[in-house]
C-alpha cells in the first residue's frame, strides 16, 4: 500500500512537469503493478478477517452512479 501511495505522488509531481510519453507509459505500468499488488494485498487480508467471523463473507459491493 505504501509503494503505490508513494508512486501516485511521484505521479502526480510528474504530470505537473509534463513528462514524455516514454516516462508516461513506464510510469502507468508501474502503477498498474502497484495497484494489482496493494488490491491482492488488501483481498489477503479480507480473507483473513473472514475466517475470524470479524467481516462477512459476502463482498463489500456498492453502486457506482
Amino acid at each position: 500500500m505504501r509503494r503505490h501511495a508513494s508512486l501516485m505522488n511521484t505521479a502526480i509531481q510528474l504530470a505537473r512537469s509534463g513528462p514524455t510519453e516514454e516516462q508516461r507509459e513506464v510510469f502507468a505500468n508501474q502503477l498498474v503493478s502497484s495497484f494489482n499488488d496493494a488490491q491482492s494485498a488488501w483481498d489477503a487480508y479480507r480473507a483473513h478477517l473472514v475466517e475470524h467471523g470479524l467481516l462477512p463473507a459476502l463482498p463489500f459491493t456498492r453502486d457506482v452512479a
